[in-house]
């Protein structure tokens, strides 16, 4: 059985270097390459924002 990829989630705001220990060993075993994927919510400054949304 082969896994073409390992996806493993980041944190933006705390180390990663277990994960990608992990991710990278298992990324190996199977013979995979690795993706990596982090999000976070965006808030757009307010002078983008008008009507309504720039009030808050």
């Amino acid at each position: 059985m082969t896994y073409p990829t390992v996806v493993v989630s980041l944190a933006l705001d705390q180390p990663n270097e277990a994960r990608l220990q992990v991710a990278g060993e298992l990324a190996e075993r199977f013979e995979a390459t690795i993706v990596g994927v982090a999000a976070a919510q965006f808030a757009p400054p307010l002078y983008f924002a008008d009507g309504a949304e720039a009030l808050g």
